[in-house]
């Protein structure tokens, strides 16, 4: 990443990103995590205040996880 992401911390310990962070953090457009919200795919976001789109770290984490390949499963699967 070229630039330091910005993020907030909830009372209840989760961090949040805004769409354009979780964009950088992802390597997609921000385009691209508007035309997810959309269609309802890929990330669950939260809205913050009625209106702010924001994104929960650990799923943005666990989206990167769940496209994870472990080589030996390739190449035996």
């Amino acid at each position: 990443m070229s630039q330091l992401v910005e993020e907030y911390t909830t009372a209840s310990g989760n961090v949040l990103v805004p769409p354009k962070a979780a964009a950088e953090i992802l390597g997609v457009s921000p385009q691209t995590m508007r035309w997810w919200r959309h269609k309802r795919r890929a990330l669950p976001w939260v809205v913050v205040g009625g209106r702010r789109v924001m994104y929960r770290k650990s799923d943005i984490d666990d989206f990167i996880a769940s496209g994870r390949v472990d080589p030996q499963e390739a190449v035996n699967g």
